[in-house]
């Protein structure tokens, strides 16, 4: 089973100011993305997700968690540390590695990502997808029963909590008390991961007074013979595991005088191959891309034959960033809110568009939106959270002063001959 939850408390995110310090932005409500094994009720996998909305690569991404080898998140928290014998089971059960499961059942809600998950995730995988009836959510009773053990045992405790409805439980000044008990969400994130490792070793009713991982080394272990899981067949190391394939063609050439390279989303791939692979110019390449790195893609000829890793060109190789990092970007400066220079980052000027802000009441302030987004950014791209304050339009602007004794001139203040000439003597 697998559902996204919007966490009922408010966070902060700590923010380099422009003299050095450090200050706490709000952000907007978060998503957290889970799923679930139905016979043990094992939590397999899940995502934090620093967005207003799910969208379908943050589900394809819980997935490909809880295929590939489990990372933990690290803890700062003083004394929090994790349980001995808890964890995700691929952590704690090595025949659980890999392990595929054979259906999915998925929310309603999250019909409009069903592309997504039915042609990459399910043609990867191989498993059968369930959406069942609209408005019964009972037909998912164990995410469902997660959620609502989540939201009373870790997010309604905190002095920030909206409740678990907006007419019960709600904090007095919700937003406020984030703010000023700095209740920072890297901090929930190790709370939560913390919890899920607790859950996975917690013996419950539901399961005969067993844990999640007991059930699944019950099943794994001791009744080996009798019961099989499906695996994904041993691939390559650095294959992409639910890869984003699109279909390019070869531009440049000898005609146009430009070494060959494909384009995807704007930005030109290429590498010491293809450049010198005139021949190839308009025929078509399939490449494979991982979603959240778009520095590199893989490249197949028609044939199937690999063709080597590509490279994206000049700046957007950069820094690290997803594609809905770059379709943002692009968008922006299509609309010619951001300018992309050819020798900048363009990863690192989206980050200075989101830190803009304008002193209000003689203190620096973010939208919670877009600190959000910049805390998303920042966490694929590893780049610093900081404010950048943009000038008001009262404020004093330092500006040379004019000789009002010298007439105008459209090419600017004159030059001064006297010290030209003297530098010139001096040469």
């Amino acid at each position: 089973e697998l559902d996204a939850y919007s966490i009922n408390a408010f966070f902060v995110a700590e923010f380099e100011t422009p003299e050095g310090t450090v200050t706490e932005i709000q952000l907007q409500r978060i998503w957290l993305i889970a799923l679930i094994e139905v016979i043990s009720q094992a939590i397999l996998s899940y995502s934090i997700v620093y967005r207003s909305e799910v969208s379908a690569d943050d589900v394809v991404g819980v997935i490909r968690k809880a295929v590939n080898d489990p990372v933990r998140e690290p803890l700062t928290i003083p004394g929090l540390i994790y349980p001995k014998d808890g964890g995700f089971p691929a952590e704690v059960i090595p025949q659980c590695k890999g392990a595929i499961w054979g259906c999915i059942l998925l929310d309603g809600a999250l019909a409009h990502l069903s592309q997504a998950v039915h042609t990459r995730a399910r043609k990867a995988l191989g498993f059968s997808i369930n959406w069942g009836p609209v408005a019964h959510f009972e037909r998912r009773p164990n995410i469902e029963r997660f959620f609502s053990s989540v939201s009373t045992n870790v997010f309604m405790r905190l002095p920030s909590t909206t409740g678990s409805n907006p007419g019960k439980g709600r904090a007095v000044d919700a937003e406020k008390q984030s703010l000023k008990y700095k209740i920072k969400a890297s901090d929930g994130e190790q709370l939560f991961a913390i919890y899920v490792a607790q859950y996975n070793a917690t013996p419950s009713e539901g399961n005969s007074y067993n844990s999640p991982l007991e059930v699944l080394q019950h099943f794994t272990q001791n009744k080996g013979e009798h019961f099989l899981l499906r695996k994904l067949p041993i691939k390559p190391i650095g294959t992409i595991l639910i890869p984003l394939l699109k279909v390019c063609t070869v531009r440049g050439g000898r005609a146009n005088g430009r070494r060959p390279y494909i384009q995807f989303e704007g930005v030109r791939y290429t590498n010491s191959v293809l450049a010198q692979s005139s021949g190839l110019t308009g025929h078509k390449l399939t490449i494979e891309i991982d979603e959240s790195d778009l520095r590199v893609c893989k490249a197949y000829l028609q044939n199937g034959s690999e063709f080597g890793t590509l490279q994206a060109g000049g700046r957007w190789y950069l820094t690290k960033h997803s594609l809905r990092t770059r379709k943002i970007i692009n968008s922006l400066a299509y609309k010619k809110i951001i300018t992309l220079l050819n020798n900048e980052d363009p990863i690192q000027i989206y980050m200075d568009y989101l830190s803009k802000s304008k002193k209000s009441k003689s203190k620096l302030n973010l939208n919670p939106q877009a600190a959000t987004e910049a805390v998303r950014v920042a966490l694929e791209s590893g780049l610093k959270k900081k404010i950048h304050s943009t000038i008001e339009k009262n404020a004093q602007i330092e500006r040379p002063i004019k000789d009002l004794k010298t007439p105008s001139s459209l090419m600017g203040p004159l030059p001064d001959l006297n010290q030209l000439y003297k530098n010139n003597n001096k040469a």
